[in-house]
């Protein structure tokens, strides 16, 4: 998850994300979106 986010999202995040709003991307918020989503699908009926 660590090199997803280091090799991936952050390359990204410097193009498409002003640079006010990137101190908002971090791991954690990054870890936390995936749990959610995660258990999000086992809600699923």
């Amino acid at each position: 998850m660590r090199a997803k986010f280091d090799q991936i999202l952050l390359p990204i995040s410097e193009v498409l994300i002003d640079s006010s709003q990137r101190k908002h991307i971090t791991f954690d918020a990054f870890f936390a979106n995936i749990m959610f989503h995660e258990v999000a699908n086992g809600l699923v009926i």
